[in-house]
């Protein structure tokens, strides 16, 4: 997982983003970093392969599962 600084960046705008407008926000860059995926999840330009969108894939619906209604 290289290019940790720009990385870091777009993902600090998007947690903001999503703060802002109060919409969850799925920091799956973080889940591959906690778990050391890499090798076989990403491709060597950071783009998911199938095994890697899978991954993002039930992070997403794992957070979409554990939302309530707005009142």
């Amino acid at each position: 997982l290289g290019r940790g600084r720009r990385r870091g960046h777009d993902r600090d705008q998007l947690a903001r983003f999503a703060r802002d407008y109060r919409l969850p926000f799925v920091d799956n860059l973080q889940y591959f970093e906690y778990y050391h995926l890499g090798e076989g999840y990403l491709l060597d330009d950071e783009h998911c392969t199938r095994a890697g969108h899978e991954v993002m894939a039930a992070n997403v619906a794992g957070v979409l599962r554990n939302l309530k209604e707005p009142r």
